[in-house]
This record gives C-alpha cells, sequence and structure tokens, in this order.
C-alpha cells in the first residue's frame, strides 16, 4: 500500500489518507511526473485509488483576514511611532516636518502646489503654514504686482530644524509608498479601495486631511469622553 514508494518518489512520511474532502479540494492528478515533486504530505487518495492534491486543513492555509489586519497594525504602530518621535525631538507635528521638507526641496513653492505635493486641501496647507510661520520656520514672499503670489521658503530656523529631523522626513508611510513600483500602487490602490467599500466608509473629506491630524483629533475627543 504505497508504503515505500510513490510513482518511485520514496515518501518521507506515511502519505495522508482522506476520503470525505469536498469536491473542490480535491484537484486531480493525472501527471505522474508533477506528482512526483509534491510533498509527500500534500498527496491524498480518492476510494477509487486516484491521487488528488490535499488543498485540506492538512496544508495548514492562512486565515487571510488576521494576515491582513497584521500587516495594518505593524504601518499603523510604524507611523505612530514616527510622529511621536517628531513631535518630541522637532517641536512640529509629522504633516508640519513634511511640508518642510517639501519647501526645502522646492523653494518657491506656492500654497496649492504645496497643498498638492502633500495631497491635501488647500485650505489645510494654508492653517498648517500659518503655524509654521508663527514658529518662524517659514517664510512669505508676494512677487506678483498685485501682491496676491505668494510663494513659501524656509527661514535660517526652519533649514536648521531640518537637519536634525529623521530620514525620512516625509513621513515613513509616505517614503516607502513613493518608493514602491507603479504596478504595486495601482494594485494597492484598488484593492484598498475594494475595502473601503466593504467598511461602507463615507467620510470621503478625510482622505485629504494629514494622518497625525486625524490621530490627534481621536486622542482629544477620547479625553473629552
Amino acid at each position: 500500500m504505497f508504503s515505500q514508494t510513490l510513482f518511485g518518489v520514496k515518501p518521507s512520511s506515511p502519505p495522508c489518507f482522506n476520503f470525505q474532502l469536498p469536491i473542490r479540494s480535491r484537484i486531480p492528478l493525472a501527471n505522474s511526473e508533477y506528482l512526483g515533486k509534491l510533498p509527500i504530505q500534500c498527496i491524498i487518495f480518492q476510494s477509487s485509488g486516484l491521487p488528488v492534491l490535499n488543498t485540506s486543513s492538512q496544508t495548514e492555509a492562512k486565515n487571510w483576514p488576521h494576515e491582513v489586519l497584521k500587516q495594518f497594525r505593524l504601518i499603523f504602530k510604524a507611523v505612530q511611532q514616527h510622529s511621536q518621535w517628531v513631535e518630541t525631538h522637532c517641536g512640529v507635528t509629522s504633516a508640519q516636518l513634511w511640508a518642510l521638507w517639501e519647501l526645502s526641496n522646492r523653494p518657491g513653492m506656492k500654497v496649492t502646489e504645496l497643498a498638492n505635493a502633500m495631497a491635501i486641501h488647500h485650505s489645510t496647507a494654508s492653517n498648517l503654514l500659518d503655524k509654521l510661520g508663527e514658529k518662524g520656520l517659514i517664510k512669505r514672499e508676494r512677487i506678483s504686482r498685485d501682491q496676491r503670489v505668494v510663494t513659501l521658503s524656509l527661514t535660517e530656523e526652519g533649514s536648521k530644524l531640518l537637519k536634525r529631523a529623521p530620514q525620512t522626513p516625509q513621513g515613513i508611510l509616505q517614503h516607502a509608498l513613493f518608493d514602491l513600483p507603479e504596478n504595486v500602487l495601482k494594485s494597492l490602490t484598488k484593492n484598498l479601495a475594494a475595502l473601503v467599500k466593504e467598511m461602507a466608509i463615507k467620510d470621503e473629506a478625510a482622505a485629504m486631511v494629514p494622518l497625525n491630524a486625524l490621530t490627534k483629533k481621536r486622542v482629544v475627543k477620547q479625553k473629552r469622553q
């Protein structure tokens, strides 16, 4: 009874027999050459004696919802730790530090350009810049005749602060996303959109708000309760 060899392959452990697998779990293995390359634990036999691929619990399939959940936990924890480190050591939020980094790369940016670079609302960018201005980290200059066009750049203090920032001043998540290839980003967008749809999320405006602002707002709300 296949105790020594199976199609010329000596098993490392006794073959498993299972006659109660659902039909969808039975994948016929008519090709003996392919069968010989499989671990013996993956092979079972029907009552007819024909070999099939075992896709039952014996292969210990992953619990995919839990696997995805664990990945999200890792991401959220890393973002949270980065934001806390920035606020403790730099005295600004992670979103404010990202803005400083953008301005250091492109001095003379306009508010709209900064908002587009950070994927946030124009009003959110304006509020963020107001706080950086109060700290003396940025300066505004009007260059047009009618004084309507305002350009942005770092002050000396802003440049000094950026030098003591972490290696990913734009944010650990943003840094990783910008480094991913386009095909991976497209796949992520499609799959995450499916998750958002399944969760029936209606607050589309939240997509244009910095992550640290969302976290801080939640913490304040919890303290009030």
